[in-house]
């Protein structure tokens, strides 16, 4: 991954990847955020990159459940 690509951008390319996520919203306070918006939404991630990815969050996502709802108790979800 380029070390020099702002969070930002690589969360909302990570999230545009992801079959499983149906919408990314992404708001921008100004003109630079917003073409960094339309940059991400235009670079692909490689199948290593996104490896990579899945790979250093695999233990967060893990503690969180499976839930799409991680503020939610997992006995009082919405997702099911």
């Amino acid at each position: 991954l380029d070390a020099s690509l702002p969070v930002g951008e690589l969360a909302l390319t990570w999230a545009l990847a992801n079959p499983a996520i149906t919408c990314v919203l992404a708001g921008s306070r100004n003109a630079g955020q917003l073409a960094g918006n339309l940059q991400a939404a235009e670079r692909r991630l490689t199948p290593d990159q996104l490896a990579q990815l899945n790979a250093a969050t695999a233990e967060v996502l893990a503690l969180l459940g499976p839930h799409a709802d991680y503020f939610q108790d997992a006995n009082d979800q919405r997702t099911e």
